[in-house]
Formats: structure tokens, sequence, C-alpha cells
């Protein structure tokens, strides 16, 4: 048996990385211990994103979320075993649905998990941007998503993400076995359309001898790299109800042809990058030299046509939500003389990025672009807003839509 390190998390791998590509010496999975509790984050704020998701689920929204009764993933029942209000606990939650499905072990995973609650979003946006001003924005996307329950196997077994992920084992206690990218050279697997591959047709048990075992309890933080095998296993039946929470920084695997150009250049510009402060905001198109020397190698007349501003668009709201795709909704918020006053950014990791023409403004705000008409004024007010200055906004009938909008985003609060 391979054994884990244990390292503080400043001087963890991701941290070491320059890049999201593969590191020189390799990352390997580690544990930071006794971390969580200074994370911010609590066991309440993820059972109310639960709820939340469950509400909508029942709904009828499509959520990206599984759900398992011994070892099977539940199908035309699912609904049944959501949370409810009632569930005062993660455990009475697990022992509820282990009760009534008369099932042995239970597992419920939620993705996205940063769209149902305001804390854990907030949070994710401070994260995600502590450790990309430090190695760059990854070439997918930024997600949080929550594994829970009771159970001594992950149900998809031995698997692989592309993706750097940070597990908080928040409740409980996790035992993660782990294997490098050419272990299972040659063995068969089944790929995801997210780009995760799946062995097929082998034993757990067979391959525990040469894993790397991290073994963590709930204060703890386990980090692994995307080209890493792995899969959650415990010595014997697990009687404890466990949660963790992980934030995964995924890379590009695959793409259709319609994005191809788009996700070429945004990795492109994200490897080169580091935050959006070395972009030139004035310049019209908003690309990089690099990206544009590109555009034009690929097609003529390819720049200041709509696939350029598909591009800018892109990645205006990319940096803007600090690489999360999947953000919370805008709110439909109104604006009136009662909120003339001072305003400055939620907090430091909430971004503002703009560009500016003769006559409009394209402003991102928390993963969310619109387009205003503008003046020297506004453009004065945003770039304070956006270096974290706070300013006066006006009950202005040719501004409110803008100030709507940063509002509805959840991008500033009064100062």
């Amino acid at each position: 048996m391979i054994s884990s390190s244990s390292l503080p998390l400043q001087n963890s791998p991701t941290f070491k990385s320059v890049t999201w590509t593969k590191a020189n010496p390799p990352k390997k999975p580690s544990i930071v211990t006794n971390h969580v509790a200074s994370c911010g984050l609590h066991s309440t704020d993820i059972m109310r994103a639960l709820k939340k998701s469950a509400k909508m689920a029942r709904a009828g929204h499509d959520l990206n979320m599984g759900l398992w009764l011994d070892g099977r993933a539940a199908q035309w029942d699912y609904l049944s075993w959501l949370p409810v209000e009632s569930d005062n606990s993660f455990e009475e939650y697990v022992n509820r649905v282990i009760l009534g499905s008369k099932s042995t072990s239970f597992c419920f995973s939620l993705f996205n998990l940063q769209c149902f609650e305001d804390v854990i979003w907030k949070w994710g946006q401070t994260f995600s941007r502590l450790y990309t001003e430090r190695v760059g924005l990854p070439s997918g996307e930024v997600d949080i998503d929550v594994f829970l329950g009771r159970y001594s196997v992950t149900p998809r077994g031995i698997h692989r993400d592309p993706a750097d992920t940070l597990m908080f084992v928040l409740e409980g206690s996790k035992r993660l076995m782990f294997w490098p990218e050419e272990y299972f050279q040659g063995h068969i697997f089944s790929k995801g359309k997210s780009g995760s591959e799946t062995l097929v047709g082998i034993r757990i048990e067979d391959y525990i001898d040469d894993a790397i075992s991290i073994e963590a309890k709930a204060g703890d933080v386990i980090y692994w790299p995307s080209d890493y095998w792995h899969v959650g296993y415990q010595k014997e039946s697990h009687s404890e109800v466990s949660m963790a929470m992980n934030i995964g920084f995924h890379r590009k695997t695959e793409c259709n042809t319609v994005g191809a150009i788009n996700d070429l250049l945004m990795t492109i510009s994200n490897r080169i990058h580091r935050n959006e402060n070395e972009f030139n905001m004035d310049d019209q198109s908003f690309i990089a030299p690099t990206e544009k020397a590109i555009l034009d190698l690929l097609a003529n007349g390819v720049v200041d046509t709509p696939a350029a501003d598909m591009l800018r668009w892109s990645k205006m709201k990319f940096l803007s939500s600090c690489g999360f795709l999947a953000v919370p909704n805008l709110k439909n918020i109104e604006w009136d003389m009662e909120d003339s006053g001072n305003w400055q950014l939620v907090f430091k990791g909430a971004l503002i990025t703009y560009r500016t023409n003769a006559r409009e403004v394209e402003v991102a705000a928390n993963g969310h672009l619109e387009t205003f008409y503008t003046d020297e004024i506004l453009s004065g007010i945003l770039e304070k807003l956006k270096n974290g200055e706070t300013v006066y906004l006006s009950f202005q009938e040719k501004y409110t839509r803008i100030w709507k909008f940063l509002k509805g985003a959840g991008a500033i609060i009064p100062a």
C-alpha cells in the first residue's frame, strides 16, 4: 500500500502548478488535515442547497443529480427520496431514505451546487479566484458538487474525471483509493458526455494493494489531479453517514464542431493569461494578440464577425464568474428612488468585466452579460466598481436598467 502525504493547503500541488496541464514532477493525491473549519461553509449551508434543488427537481427542472439505493441507480421513484423540509440533518435524511426504501446503502450526488445557495456561490467564487490567480483559469470550467449517504463503494466504481479536485469532508469520514493514469492502460472503460471515464468489468479488490490510499475525517481536504483513477472504498460495511463537497477545476476534453474554435481559443487564452487585468479593456475586439492571430489563420473575416463576438462574450462571462459556467439565475429586481446611494461589489471575488465602444458597453457580472447604451460617466462608474471602489448610483432613467442588471446578478450591495 502506498502512503499519502499530509501538507498545508498553501503548499499543495495545485498551488505549485503553473498550468492546468501535467506538472513536472507529476502531481499526486494528497491530504490537508483540519482545514474545513476555516473555509467558512457549514453542513446547514449544504442542506439548504439540497432542499432548494429538490424543490426544483419536483417542479420538473432537469438537474444534474444522482441517487443510488444498494448500488443501483433509482429511476422512476427517485423524486420520492430527495430531501424534504422536515429533514433536519444529513443523518436524519439518510436514515429516512434507507428505512423507507428498505435498502442497506444509499448515495446521493448533486452537481452545480453553487447555483442553489448564495453562501456557497460566494464561497466558490472566492476560492476559485484564490486558485486561479496562482495557476490560471482552467480550460473547461469550475464546478461544486456534493456526495452524501451511507455506502461502502462509490456506485460508479473506479473512474476518473477531467478535473483537478479538492474534496472537503464535512461530515463522517472518507477513504479514497487512487491509481496513476498509466496503471489501467489497456483496460476497457466507458466514457461519459462530460469526459469522465469508468472502468468496466473489474473487481476493485484485485487492485487495492497497488492503490494510493487516503483516509480523511470531518475537517480534512483531499486533493487529486485529473489524470488519477479513483474510487471511494471502505474497508468494511460503512455504518456512518458521510458528506463531502468537491470543487473541481475542469479541463476540456472533447468539443463539437461548432464550438471547436471557441474552445481552442479559450484554452490558449486561459493558459497564457492569469486574470482579466492582462487584457486591454479598450481593445475593440477584446481578443488577445495570440488568439487574434489564430483566428486570422483559421479563416479570413472571422474577426469582427459573430464568431469573434461569441468568443468575446464567453470570455467576459467566464472571467466575471471566476471560471464557473453554471451560475445562479439572474434575478428580476426593480430599481427605484430608495435604491439611490453608495454601492460596492458584494465581495472581492465578485467580478465585473466590461467592454465599450462609441455607443454601447457590454457588461459581464457574475457570469451574466448584457449590452447597454453608454457614456463617459457610466464607463467611469464601471471602472471604479471593477476596482473595488464604492460608487454613488443615482436614480436616473438612462442608468436604471444597468443598475438593475448588476443588482439582479448579485454583483453589488449597498455600501
